[in-house]
């Protein structure tokens, strides 16, 4: 049996957990605490130390991984993506400005440039055709490696798969 391992990262309210929900069903591991800082405003509880869950595809078992979207458990991206194919960042358009793409790039820079990376863009249900695309091209400016962007509903196992699906092929090609 192959398994792989995938960790997703990304600022608060990406969709990290949702997106491991979304493949390996309400049977995950959570380690969700109610928000006491200047989260609260976003959501009522955050990730603290990780997501798990498994996903089983014939012969091949996924080990799906998300880290906390906070920068001060960001020392857990290289615990968590040690061992992975590679890493998917999730950006949601409803709590990143486009001028604030480049920050937010070179906050998981370190993520990005070590391992093989793809990009899903989340959060687009309230931006038309254009500001969706403005947003891509900003990716793809500040970072232009990272071609390998999609948009994507994270509640949707079918878009999540996509993503995993990419990472695969991504990993594969090193």
């Amino acid at each position: 049996m192959n398994q792989y391992k995938v960790l997703f990262v990304g600022p608060v309210a990406s969709g990290k957990t949702t997106a491991v929900r979304s493949l390996c069903g309400d049977n995950i591991i959570t380690t969700s605490k109610k928000t006491s800082d200047e989260v609260s405003s976003i959501k009522n509880d955050t990730t603290v130390s990780l997501d798990y869950g498994v996903l089983q595809l014939g012969d091949l078992k996924m080990h799906i991984y998300a880290a906390p979207g906070q920068e001060r458990f960001s020392f857990m991206h290289d615990i968590l993506v040690k061992g992975s194919i590679g890493a998917i960042l999730l950006l949601s358009m409803q709590h990143i400005k486009i001028e604030e793409v480049g920050q937010i790039l070179y906050e998981y820079l370190q993520v990005i440039e070590k391992n093989p990376c793809v990009i899903g863009v989340t959060q687009t249900e309230n931006f038309d055709v254009n500001q969706i695309e403005l947003f891509l091209n900003a990716i793809s400016e500040y970072h232009p490696s990272l071609s390998d962007t999609i948009v994507v509903d994270v509640r949707k196992k079918h878009d999540v798969l996509k993503l995993v699906e990419k990472m695969v092929v991504k990993a594969n090609e090193r």
